[in-house]
């Protein structure tokens, strides 16, 4: 919907890694990389098939995908808008060189396309929380936000039973080991 209203203008305007960050942070993968390239093909018929679009949507997004994978930090999530920023600025540029546009042009575009990464980033992190509670999904980030001494059932623990407290942060660490060693989603 939201291309639809701002292919309009340019196709440049159209947040496309929000959805490959999404459901590669909250579901999977292959999914992520599959749903990117199943909405680049949908909204490539809205800008008749522009082949800028195409790979800028393409590489950013299976990329972005690859980088929020399993994160468990927000800056890992900016970190891949903005490194995806880069590369469609890099994708601009070469398009723009080819097409033989002026450099004014060129330079518009990739501001226009980092600006772009830069509210994905913002709209996918904003998002984020909502779909959680929503779907109750238990993320890396969630996950994060849950251990963090200052909550007050972790605060009560630490003061009222600070052995067991002391323990199962120990047993925790150990499962933590064990589950990355045989390869499983610590």
């Amino acid at each position: 919907l939201v291309a639809r209203i701002l292919h309009v203008y340019s196709y440049l305007y159209i947040p496309f890694l929000v959805a490959p960050m999404l459901i590669a942070i909250l579901i999977d993968l292959k999914l992520s990389i599959i749903v990117n390239f199943i909405l680049t093909l949908a909204v490539s018929i809205m800008t008749n098939g522009d082949l800028q679009y195409i790979y800028m949507a393409l590489a950013s997004g299976t990329f972005a995908s690859f980088m929020v994978f399993k994160s468990s930090q927000r800056s890992t999530i900016s970190a891949s808008g903005i490194m995806a920023a880069l590369i469609n600025v890099v994708l601009v540029a070469c398009f723009g060189i080819i097409n033989k546009s002026q450099l004014r042009t060129i330079a518009l575009d990739s501001l226009i396309i980092i600006a772009n990464g830069f509210i994905s980033t913002i709209v996918t992190m904003g998002m984020l929380p909502f779909w959680e509670a929503t779907f109750n999904l238990i993320t890396p980030l969630k996950l994060m936000e849950l251990s963090n001494p200052n909550q007050a059932l972790l605060k009560k623990l630490m003061i009222e039973a600070p052995g067991t407290y002391h323990h199962s942060l120990m047993v925790g660490n150990l499962a933590e080991v064990a589950a990355e060693n045989l390869g499983a989603n610590a």
